[in-house]
């Protein structure tokens, strides 16, 4: 069965290798689950899942798998002969499996039936006597003599008429003999007399009736499947991929391993070793598209910045309007006292300088091939010329792309900037910033 479940979680792209499974057997043998889908799951995924970006797809596979199993539908299927020959050597031929399956699902049933049952009658009885400590005990205070027939419990013999008024004998209203109110002895209302009919509990009870599939069909990680749109955490898990470490600051931190060594040759003694605290020095230089297609992307471009923001020490970032020509500027309003000439740009920054352009790539052809081709203004020089400056400047250069790879094959542009980055676009998810971050490394 468990060969089937790991060919399983394969179809479903979660990556479970050999160790993987042999490590669940082991937990297995050891006894940590036992006759019980909670605690399969946790233990399965726990020893299959050794990425959480993964968990979402492991709930869905589960939840596939599993489906059914109260009902035992699929449970003891074509793959499961040895389970039926195991059952039939404990129970004899003589008996159907599929009848002593049914009898056991209904005495299941029955069992649970009657857990929630007792759970509900724990739940109320919790209720009523928080009721009755905020209402008094009946019992208790006729003993005390405050009040024998207390209708609505407010007044004290001084009534005014019949009727609905406060007297005594009212039919309906706050004298001590009223037929419906809030007292200690009406024969309905909001008490807990041995006479009252009925009560009404005001706060809410948690009810606690949890099924097991519900640990799993929640999806509590759907965001961090690396298909998905990206989130910042999520981005900042990919943007660390990119950092070579380096002790440049002048912050000390502990060396704890030269400290021990320190200590030790010191007869004991302690004998504090400290360095420089380690820095990200990967030096990024951002460029990013803003202004009408990508209007549609700026929550994504936004938590895009957020994370390389928090990751890198040193990160400068440009912007540009559909493409890269003479100029970009330092501020997404693009006014003329923010442009920075291109060409100054790739003479401040060294060739060391990992380069991440983010844009659509999505224009009309003569904007990247054409003199003039810009629509804001007069390009001496077509767009593409430039881009072919900046892959000779900077050793590394990736292309990140915020529309969906599968759209990728309708746009004539996208495809034409993709050949002169040298097929170095990605997809801006997870995954795509993962491989854009293992090519700005090499």
């Amino acid at each position: 069965m468990l060969l089937g479940y790991l060919e399983h979680l394969r179809r479903y792209r979660v990556p479970v290798s050999l160790r993987e499974y042999i490590d669940l057997l082991s937990l297995l043998k050891c006894g940590l689950a036992f006759a019980n889908q909670d605690d399969f799951y946790f233990l399965s995924r726990l020893a299959l899942v050794k990425d959480e970006k993964y968990y979402d797809r492991f709930d869905q596979a589960f939840a596939a798998y599993f489906d059914g199993v109260d009902r035992w539908a699929g449970l003891f299927g074509e793959e499961s002969n040895q389970v039926r020959e195991t059952l039939l050597a404990m129970v004899g031929e003589g008996r159907d499996i599929d009848k002593l399956l049914a009898e056991y699902q209904a005495t299941v049933s029955e069992l649970r039936d009657g857990l929630l049952g007792h759970a509900d009658a724990a739940a109320s009885a919790v209720a009523d006597g928080q009721d009755g400590d905020r209402r008094g005990d009946a019992a208790d205070a006729d003993e005390a003599g405050e009040g024998d027939d207390a209708g609505d419990g407010e007044g004290d013999h001084a009534g005014e008429g019949e009727g609905e008024g406060k007297g005594d004998a009212g039919e309906k209203g706050e004298g001590e003999d009223g037929d419906e109110g809030e007292g200690h002895g009406g024969r309905k209302g909001l008490g807990t007399s041995e006479e009252g009919e009925e009560g009404e509990r005001q706060d809410e009870v948690e009810n606690h009736r949890h099924r097991a599939s519900k640990v799993w069909l929640d999806r509590a990680f759907a965001d961090y499947d690396p298909d998905v749109e990206l989130g910042t955490r999520n981005l900042k898990m990919a943007l660390r991929r990119l950092r070579r470490w380096a002790r440049e600051a002048a912050d000390l931190e502990l060396d704890l391993p030269a400290t021990i060594r320190a200590t030790a040759r010191n007869g004991g003694l302690l004998d504090i070793i400290e360095v420089p605290e380690r820095h990200n020095a990967v030096k990024v230089l951002m460029l990013l598209d803003v202004g009408g297609s990508m209007d549609e992307h700026i929550e994504r471009c936004a938590q895009l910045f957020s994370a390389a923001s928090s990751e890198f020490k040193y990160l400068d970032t440009f912007y540009f309007h559909n493409f890269i020509y003479e100029g970009v500027w330092t501020e997404n309003e693009r006014r003329f006292e923010d442009r920075v000439s291109t060409w100054q740009l790739m003479h401040r920054y060294g060739r060391d300088w990992k380069v991440i352009v983010v844009g659509d790539a999505d224009m009309a052809r003569h904007e990247v091939t054409d003199r003039g081709g810009s629509v804001e203004h007069f390009n001496a020089e077509p767009g593409e010329v430039w881009l072919q400056r900046l892959m000779e400047q900077f050793r590394s250069v990736v292309w990140l792309n915020p529309v969906p790879e599968a759209r990728w094959r309708d746009s004539f542009s996208i495809q034409m900037i993709q050949k002169r980055v040298d097929n170095h676009m990605y997809f801006l998810s997870d995954a795509g910033l993962e491989q854009a971050m293992k090519q700005l490394m090499k």
